[in-house]
């Protein structure tokens, strides 16, 4: 089986320049053809429409006899226009940047109340301009749609074609919106980032940076979001935007198109792009600055934090020794264990490790008539709740090594181990994941075992896990036991999910980041499939107490790492306050607001 999402199909992260992969190809003759076609309507249909409103004022000028520059009455055509009434009644759920900033900017305007009007003014702008922004965005999302679509789908000779669903309808029934400015959009977000800026700091609070110089690792950024807004802090996140051949996505479209803000619940954030002006904050975590040297220097240099902490995911990459050495009171810190071990080992460097999770909601109830819960032992469908096994992650064999999962599928099915009635609920593996399905090599004979869930976004992605009894790592590589983060671990912590784990990997991951009692550990001589087939015979009781454990476990991770930075790495609070006053800006001491 195959399943997809309904929306943009990025290229997987091989693909993407900054990590190692190649190019993709482009989109058939047909599509072009299409393109060329939607790109002329809009054309076509605009000066059909000026020419009637133009005759209808004739008309309607000649039978008044009104003077000329009279203008248009309320209620003309003038309020259907760009500005206009229409755009006073554009729904800021919906809108990318207007909605995310709401609550934050309400909550700034009540600290600031004190301080005059500037600090409303900047609210004000800033809305104005990501409402303005977003209605670019939207005129031109059918046709990036499109791009993306054609670009980075998979064969239709590989793979079925995925099902119709009522989401696609409306927008192949509708007639083309009008093309948008690239160039009219580009400055409504340019402005919209400019006051963004300029009403940051405002709070009085120490204020931290975020720096994610990526397209990927949202996951990560998702938990630091989630630490520091715990923490008497003010954040501003800067995010890279998206380049490769299959297309370009700004920061704000690439977060939209994937559903990270419907991860996000009740944290807010302001969120920029890397491009933007660095602003001087009072610390900063950098995302993986390994593979960014350059422009991690660029931010220090321009924002001067008072001390920052480098979050490496790969601890035998020499460029952590380098990055740690850019600025004073610059602090190294491992994603796990193991991966802050090979940074001491085998660059020297002295290094910690952090992992901050963002605990996932699930959105779908069982039975959709019950309030939205967890799977768990109380659930009336406990038993059902949870199905098979996922696998996650992008589809590379260099990451995961799916041909292994194959043979080892293939072996017990030959010898009848499999099972495939009552009294055991059949073996089954969720391929969840976003690239080019034919990287899974997967063989016809085995098939039937899977389902593969391609191109979703986070809150599906994190659902087809959260409903499965345990996560397999089937790791492509030994790095990743030796010095890299696994993002299986990640997803794990995430969703509440256990992994099927065996001792090399606790050992070096240790009972600090991954306890055995949340997990379900293999025995010696069993294979990933000889576990599954263990985890399925036991109790609901049993299986829930390892989902529970793990939740347990992300946040007591979570402590750790607030912990960590309010003793440890970031500055303190008469630091920030001698900053603030030599700069001229506001301070608030924890537990105060201006």
């Amino acid at each position: 089986m195959t399943s997809s999402s309904n929306y943009h199909r990025l290229p997987s992260y091989g693909q993407l320049p900054a990590s190692h992969g190649g190019a993709s190809g482009g989109g058939s003759c047909r599509s072009r053809a299409l393109r060329a076609m939607r790109s002329s309507l809009p054309l076509l249909l605009a000066c059909l429409l000026s020419s009637s409103l133009t005759y209808a004022v004739v008309i309607y000028t000649m039978q008044t006899r009104a003077p000329p520059g009279h203008g248009l009455p309320a209620g003309s055509p003038a309020d259907g226009l760009p500005g206009g009434a229409a755009l006073r009644g554009l729904p800021g759920g919906g809108a990318v940047g207007a909605g995310r900033f709401a609550a934050g900017e309400q909550q700034q305007q009540q600290q600031q109340q004190g301080q005059g009007g500037s600090a409303a003014a900047a609210a004000a702008a800033v809305a104005a301009a990501r409402v303005a922004a977003t209605t670019q965005r939207q005129q031109g999302a059918a046709a990036a749609q499109q791009k993306a679509a054609d670009a980075a789908a998979p064969n239709p000779q590989q793979l079925p074609a995925p099902a119709r669903t009522p989401l696609h309808e409306p927008a192949d029934a509708a007639a083309p919106a009008p093309a948008a400015s690239a160039a009219d959009a580009a400055a409504a977000e340019a402005a919209a980032n400019a006051a963004a800026l300029a009403a940051f700091g405002r709070s009085g609070r120490m204020t931290v940076a975020i720096v994610n110089h990526a397209p990927y690792h949202l996951e990560i950024v998702a938990g630091w979001l989630h630490v520091l807004s715990q923490l008497p802090t003010e954040v501003i996140w800067y995010q890279a935007g998206q380049a490769s051949p299959a297309g370009s996505y700004s920061p704000q479209l690439l977060l939209e198109i994937q559903g990270f803000r419907d991860i996000m619940g009740g944290v807010r954030y302001m969120m920029v792009p890397t491009t933007s002006r660095a602003v001087r904050v009072d610390f900063a975590v950098f995302i993986s600055p390994e593979y960014f040297e350059k422009e991690t220097k660029a931010f220090l240099d321009a924002a001067m934090p008072i001390s920052s902490v480098m979050l490496a995911h790969n601890g035998g990459n020499v460029a952590v020794q380098r990055v740690s050495a850019l600025a004073p009171r610059t602090h190294v810190a491992g994603l796990a264990p193991h991966v802050a071990g090979a940074v001491r080992r085998e660059l020297g460097v002295d290094a910690d490790w952090a992992m901050a999770v963002l605990p996932f909601e699930p959105k779908y109830a069982h039975p959709p008539n019950r309030a939205q819960e967890p799977c768990s032992l109380s659930s009336v469908d406990a038993i059902s709740c949870l199905h098979g096994f996922s696998i996650q992650g992008n589809f590379e064999p260099a990451r995961r090594n799916y041909t292994r999962v194959w043979s080892m599928l293939r072996d017990h099915a030959a010898r009848g181990e499999l099972p495939t009635r009552h009294p055991l609920p059949p073996l089954h593996l969720h391929l969840v994941g976003r690239g080019a399905v034919e990287h899974l090599g997967l063989p016809a004979e085995v098939a039937p075992l899977t389902t593969v869930h391609f191109n979703e976004k986070y809150p599906d992605y994190y659902e087809r896990i959260h409903h499965t009894n345990a996560l397999l790592l089937v790791l492509g590589s030994s790095a990743y036991v030796t010095s890299k983060m696994s993002s299986t671990l990640v997803s794990s912590l995430i969703t509440g999910t256990p992994v099927v784990a065996d001792d090399a990997l606790l050992a070096a991951y240790t009972e600090d980041f991954l306890p055995r009692d949340a997990a379900f550990v293999m025995r010696p001589g069993e294979d990933e499939v000889d576990a599954m087939l263990r985890v399925l015979r036991k109790s609901p009781a049993e299986i829930y107490r390892v989902h529970r454990r793990v939740r347990e476990h992300a946040a007591a991770l979570n402590a750790r790492t607030a912990q960590l930075l309010t003793s440890r790495w970031m500055p303190l609070q008469s630091e920030v306050a001698n900053r603030h006053a030599a700069l001229h800006v506001p301070y608030a001491p924890p537990g105060q607001t201006r």
